[in-house]
């Protein structure tokens, strides 16, 4: 099996500058789910989420699973294993190019430090222009997200003896603020996809291309939705340009919008008990 480069779905559609949201990294709420590829051809998901508060030494953490503790200050992240009574510098994202980043002797590497090379940026689904600084030795971070790879927690830095990990989705409550999609590439030449909530079968299902119709496109203040197949619709979820949920029903072919959205493009997502299709409507 070759991994493929991930393919970033409807993250660039935004294009403006920061709207002034915060770039800060979760302090309250935050969940973030990776797809690990192990050498042995296994694919899992690993997910990571704040569950809560902590005092330790007069300073307020967050738990994050049963990672650790960690808090941030300003522009950097702190984080103390658990285990273990040492904080380590996390995150530090005012590093600027040039800079170096000095990995914690926490946890044994081939690395003492690493150069952040390049700094780039991309627009989330919330619309906030965010930096991602490139390292030396390979590893990304995202503004106020973290890594790209590996963990959002210590050790980010280790590419896993048996395998590797990348960020599939980033969110915050009900809004997700990064949704990708990665493909791989299997011995029979067949290309599977993986997003945010599991396998996504072949490409149709990207391309709007599946046995599943939605009417009435556009739409106004409900939509239906009829199968081609025996499966059973077991969820709806309509988002807006910004990924943010703006509907939802279970078990039900049938979605009443009850706020009142704006005319413009929104995306249904249509999970069945196996499989998962994503619809490309407009409001009008």
């Amino acid at each position: 099996m070759n991994k493929n480069i991930p393919c970033i779905w409807m993250l660039c559609l935004l294009s403006s500058l920061s709207n002034g949201q915060s770039t800060a990294f979760p302090n309250e709420t935050g969940e973030w789910t990776f797809l690990c590829y192990e050498w042995d051809d296994i694919l899992n998901y690993d997910s990571y989420e704040l569950s809560g508060d902590s005092l330790y030494n007069g300073l307020q953490y967050q738990i994050i699973n049963s990672e650790g503790l960690i808090r941030t200050d300003s522009d950097e992240v702190f984080f103390i294993p658990s285990g273990s009574l040492n904080e380590l510098l996390l995150y530090d994202f005012g590093l600027v190019v040039g800079d170096t980043f000095f990995i914690d002797e926490y946890h044994q590497n081939d690395y003492d430090y690493i150069i952040v090379e390049q700094i780039d940026s991309i627009t989330t689904f919330d619309g906030v222009l965010r930096k991602v600084f490139h390292f030396s030795d390979g590893n990304s971070w995202i503004e106020g997200i973290g890594t790209s790879k590996g963990s959002v927690t210590f050790p980010w830095y280790f590419v896993s003896l048996s395998g590797e990990c990348n960020l599939l989705c980033f969110s915050t409550g009900e809004e997700y603020i990064l949704r990708d999609t990665i493909s791989f590439e299997t011995d029979y030449y067949e290309t599977i996809y993986y997003s945010c909530n599991g396998l996504i079968t072949n490409t149709k299902e990207i391309f709007d291309e599946s046995p599943i119709e939605v009417f009435p496109n556009p739409f106004s203040t409900e939509l239906r939705v009829q199968t081609n197949s025996n499966e059973e619709i077991s969820r709806l979820m309509l988002y807006d340009i910004h990924a943010r949920l703006v509907g939802s029903v279970k078990q039900d072919e049938q979605l009443r919008i009850e706020k009142d959205l704006a005319p413009g493009i929104y995306i249904l997502e249509i999970r069945t008990d196996s499989q998962t299709f994503i619809k490309r409507l407009i409001k009008n």
